[in-house]
Formats: C-alpha cells, sequence, structure tokens
C-alpha cells in the first residue's frame, strides 16, 4: 500500500467519523428542540383562535384599528424619509 493511499483512507474515516458525529449531533438537537416548537405551535394557535374570536366579535374595531395602524407606519415611513 502506497502513502498516498493510505493518507486517502484515513482522510476517508476522518470524513466518515465527522459525518457520524454530525448527524448524531442533529438528531440530538431535533430531540431536544422538538418540545419546544411544539409549545411554540401551540401557542401560536391560542393565539391565532383568540384573534379570530375578536375580529368576529368586533369587525368594525378591528377594521378601524388596521387603518390607523397602517396610517401611523405610513407617517413614520414619510418621516424617515425626508
Amino acid at each position: 500500500m502506497s502513502k498516498t493511499s493510505s493518507a486517502a483512507d484515513a482522510a476517508d474515516k476522518i470524513r466518515d467519523d465527522i459525518e457520524e458525529t454530525l448527524k448524531e449531533a442533529a438528531e440530538t438537537l431535533g430531540e431536544r428542540a422538538r418540545p419546544h416548537l411544539q409549545e411554540g405551535r401551540r401557542r401560536l394557535e391560542s393565539l391565532n383562535s383568540k384573534a379570530k374570536a375578536l375580529i368576529n366579535d368586533h369587525p368594525a374595531a378591528c377594521v378601524l384599528g388596521a387603518l390607523a395602524l397602517g396610517y401611523l407606519v405610513a407617517r413614520l415611513a414619510r418621516r424617515e424619509r425626508s
């Protein structure tokens, strides 16, 4: 076996070891993050249903609030350009 061949084999083994370590780390990270992502999703769904209920209960106030907010954002954007 030549030096070049053994060096290439060693580099391949190192690459394979790094790849395996990265896969294991990604799996561990996924397992640790999953509960947090599920909790975030649950909170967003709850917030979304509350927002829908508010809009259904007070549609006129929500439209007026959206218009007012749009007006303020436009004023701020115009002020920044001047």
